[in-house]
């Protein structure tokens, strides 16, 4: 009796152990299963993550930017600078995408890219060299021709001094650019004209492939850009009292000269048409540096005497031509003056405007505020 009591009972217990080892796997198999759920969830939200870090930076901008991948740099290197300019999210994913699209090696180089741009695009452009420019030219805003020289140089190979020679020449200009560009007048011409095509060359960045760049290359794809620029303009200048492209130049690159932001340039403008319109000298001292060929910070009493076509001290009305070469605002500035009645203006040295419609008014202005650039 004791006995079979005894077996029921190990019977009793063995029935237990199973049942507890049953309930123990599947709580092993619910606790892999989940392991495995979080970790594919995990991994699933990395590669979604990771292709949606490659996608556009903007999709909507296309607004290029100029990116130097400097001889001799590395992956990281390249996802740094890219990360820098705002066209990839994450220099460390960048590596593991070149890894992912199979790719050895980059083009050292010049090339525009765009925030719109995805970063198989750009992995792409630079691995193959596509848009890759040898050379690249930037051209400030109102920089002089002969400040222009020395950036043409750089890439032809000339000097400074052989190209501002030939771009004084009349005769070279007048046989290699006014036929193929119509909108160079015979005022550029003109008994004491500095340099023709002062004016002319407008300020942007050029491109250019090549490795012999010579300085026909450079020039006729500026005055190219120019006629771009201009031509939208034409009919709305020969409407205006400057009646002529030349003159619109003129004045832009004196308003260029004296102030960068639109609005004071058209309040410049408007000063200048005022005087003109009283035939009272322009009286710019903007005019009197580019007379001497020097950029002066203040320019003295004895040097308004300069005897110069461009010095608007000495002659009524405009100079004989461009002092710089101006952007596209102040050829608009020039077209859409405000209208105002002031005459005069005085430019402060932090680059406050003030302007008077009297001699009284900005003589009182001088006075208040000329100490601050005695002390410059």
């Amino acid at each position: 009796m004791r006995y079979l009591v005894w077996l029921k009972g190990v019977h009793v217990l063995l029935n237990a152990d199973q049942n507890s080892k049953k309930v123990f796997r599947k709580r092993r198999i619910i606790v892999i299963l989940s392991c495995f759920f979080v970790i594919a969830v995990l991994i699933g939200s990395g590669v979604a993550y990771f292709f949606h870090s490659m996608k556009p930076m903007q999709v909507a901008n296309k607004k290029e930017k100029l990116i130097t991948i400097p001889s001799g740099a590395t992956t990281q290197d390249i996802g740094k600078i890219l990360e820098k300019e705002g066209l990839i999210r994450h220099a460390w994913l960048f590596k593991y995408y070149v890894k992912y699209e199979h790719v050895n090696g980059f083009i050292a180089g010049s090339y525009f890219l765009s925030p719109s741009m995805t970063s198989r695009q750009i992995i792409s452009d630079i691995h193959q060299g596509k848009q890759k420019y040898k050379y690249v030219l930037t051209i400030p805003e109102g920089l002089w021709l002969k400040d222009i020289a020395p950036k043409i140089a750089q890439i032809t190979g000339e000097s400074s001094e052989q190209i501002l020679h030939l771009m004084s020449d009349k005769t070279y200009i007048k046989t290699h650019y006014m036929t193929k560009y119509p909108f160079l007048s015979q005022d550029i011409l003109q008994k004491g004209i500095k340099y023709p095509l002062e004016g002319y060359l407008f300020p942007a960045t050029y491109r250019f492939q090549k490795d012999n760049v010579t300085l026909d290359d450079v020039i006729n794809k500026m005055l190219s850009a120019s006629k771009s620029v201009y031509e939208p303009y034409i009919d709305q200048i020969k409407k205006s009292d400057l009646g002529s492209l030349h003159k619109a130049l003129t004045l832009a690159s004196v308003v260029e000269a004296e102030a960068g932001d639109y609005k004071a340039q058209q309040q410049i403008s408007s000063v200048f048409e005022n005087r003109i319109k009283k035939n009272m000298h322009l009286q710019s001292d903007v005019t009197v540096a580019y007379a001497f060929q020097e950029h002066l910070n203040r320019v003295f009493y004895h040097q308004l005497e300069i005897e110069s076509p461009y010095n608007t001290y000495h002659v009524k009305g405009l100079p004989i031509g461009p002092i710089n070469n101006p952007s596209e605002n102040s050829l608009k500035a020039v077209l859409n003056p405000v209208n105002t009645k002031a005459l005069f203006f005085y430019a402060r040295p932090n680059g406050q405007i003030l302007f008077a419609n009297s001699y009284k008014d900005h003589e009182a202005i001088v006075n208040k505020y000329k100490h601050e650039w005695e002390s410059q």
